[in-house]
């Protein structure tokens, strides 16, 4: 496996790591999921699931995006200048969550009946202290990716995700309750803050906030806020609207089924803050072609990857909903959701990547701008679709509002950094690739074929639709052998 290894390039070291990673990470929340569904009431999941969501709005509200800012300027900063911007943006992140929980308290009866249907207080109590120890995580592994420590902090991502797993499925075997989720959901991320803390030699003694330093990531990162609120909204706020109109059943129902459609944009999320640092250097420097290269291979890989995966998620839906959870998370129309959420995905995903060019050239308020009025869109299309269409509506505004966005973010963009390939041809293979799976997911649901023979199914389409895109040449088989292994005296910057 070394002698492999160290045949790659760093970019694919890099991305053969992070993918590693995420396969595992995939495979342990299967077994979450699929815990959690068979010992829980599906009223309870939702439930979790709003919990969980909850606190991701409080961290990404009162974060005030420092953590962006601390990426995109701390990778040229000197070791000391380093450990004083974590410490500022740690201490300035933590007083904020606190202060937010604090502001919560006299209403948390009443937020907490909305997002579990229990009159309980103890669900907000988690939020607040889930918040803050996440988001001191987050820190830490923020502060390893400015330090060049790239691989340590993928393994310690995923590290962090087998202890969370097995913390919350030992708690749900004892307390097979809501609380019981979140109590193990909380002592997996306390025992991860630690550990990480401890293995990374952080000292928090004499951590203080040092205020020229946050004034200089608040210049960049307030400008963002937009963004960062507007990505929450958009991915994340339709469980609320789901559960107003139609219920927490329903939520756990879209939990389950919105999994793994939303993980194809991590194929590029999870290498984007790696992703982000590295082009920074480059493009710091004045290296713009080596900069156009890197974007040019990533919308590439991104469109080879991400394609062959919708195509295999479209197909297998009814697969991957009874291996994650019960037949009762299975709801009309289904099929049709995971075709135009994954639609959605691949456009979200490539909107991603243009976004990083907008932060690259420091034009922070044209993309926020562009999240402002899909953040909108996406708000008006849910009260439009999901009342009349439930979830199915909610995958139509979920693929309307990434497209607008893509759309916008390409047509505006600085054109500084250039593409070296044809949209047209991308777009073809798009549509021809999930015109492809529709039919043949349409046509196998025909027959009462077991889950395991759709599960073959899948993996036909998969290696069909990744071989129509090699054979389009929308990446050829010489760079991605030119981005797989390292060359001698190689100048790539990644």
């Amino acid at each position: 496996m070394n002698i492999i290894i160290g045949n790659l390039s760093k970019a694919s070291k890099l991305a053969f790591l992070s993918y590693g990673n995420q396969i595992i990470s995939m495979a342990l929340m299967f077994v979450e999921a699929k815990v959690l569904t068979n010992l829980l009431d599906i009223s309870d999941y939702g439930a979790y699931n709003q919990v969980l969501t909850t606190a991701s709005l409080v961290t990404t509200v009162f974060s005030l995006n420092l953590g962006h800012g601390f990426i995109r300027f701390a990778s040229g900063f000197p070791d000391e200048k380093k450990k004083e911007t974590f410490h500022t943006v740690l201490l300035t992140q933590t007083l904020l969550y606190l202060f937010a929980f604090l502001l919560t308290l006299p209403v948390g009866l009443k937020i907490s009946e909305f997002l579990t249907d229990l009159k309980v207080i103890y669900p907000v109590f988690f939020i607040g202290l889930l918040a803050i120890i996440s988001g001191g995580i987050c820190n830490i592994q923020n502060f390893l990716l400015v330090s060049g420590q790239d691989v340590k902090m993928l393994l310690q991502n995923l590290y962090k995700t087998i202890i969370d797993v097995v913390f919350i499925i030992a708690a749900v075997l004892i307390i097979p309750s809501l609380f019981g989720a979140l109590f193990g959901y909380l002592l997996g991320e306390l025992f991860c803050f630690f550990f990480f803390s401890i293995s990374n030699k952080i000292k928090y003694k004499g951590i203080n906030v040092h205020i020229e330093i946050l004034k200089e990531l608040l210049r960049f990162s307030l400008p963002l806020m937009v963004t960062s609120i507007a990505y929450w909204i958009i991915t994340s706020s339709n469980r609320y609207i789901i559960n107003y109109y139609l219920g927490l059943e329903s939520v756990g129902q879209f939990a389950i089924a919105n999994r793994l459609p939303m993980m194809i944009v991590t194929i590029f999320t999870l290498l984007s803050t790696i992703f982000l640092s590295n082009t920074a250097r480059l493009f710091d420097s004045g290296n713009i072609k080596r900069t156009s290269y890197w974007f040019t291979q990533m919308i590439k890989v991104y469109i080879l990857i991400g394609v062959s995966g919708s195509a295999l998620l479209v197909v297998a839906h009814r697969f991957i909903t009874l291996i994650l959870s019960t037949p009762q998370y299975l709801f009309p129309d289904i099929a049709q959701f995971y075709i135009w959420l994954c639609v959605g995905s691949i456009c979200f995903g490539l909107f991603q990547i243009i976004s990083k060019i907008y932060d690259l050239e420091k034009k922070v308020k044209i993309i926020s701008i562009f999240w402002g009025i899909i953040l909108i869109l996406n708000i008006l299309l849910n009260f439009i679709f999901i009342p009349p269409f439930g979830l199915l509506g909610s995958s139509w505004s979920s693929a309307i509002t990434f497209l607008t966005g893509l759309i916008l973010a390409l047509v505006y963009r600085p054109k500084q950094i250039r593409f070296d390939f044809s949209w047209i041809n991308i777009t073809i293979y798009v549509v021809l690739s999930l015109l492809f799976s529709s039919f043949f997911t349409k046509e196998m649901l025909k027959h009462d074929f077991s889950i395991w023979v759709e599960a073959i199914f899948s993996l036909v389409s998969f290696f069909i639709v990744f071989i129509g895109g090699l054979f389009m040449k929308i990446i050829s088989v010489e760079e991605l052998k030119e981005l797989i292994y390292k060359k001698k005296n190689s100048s790539n910057g990644l």
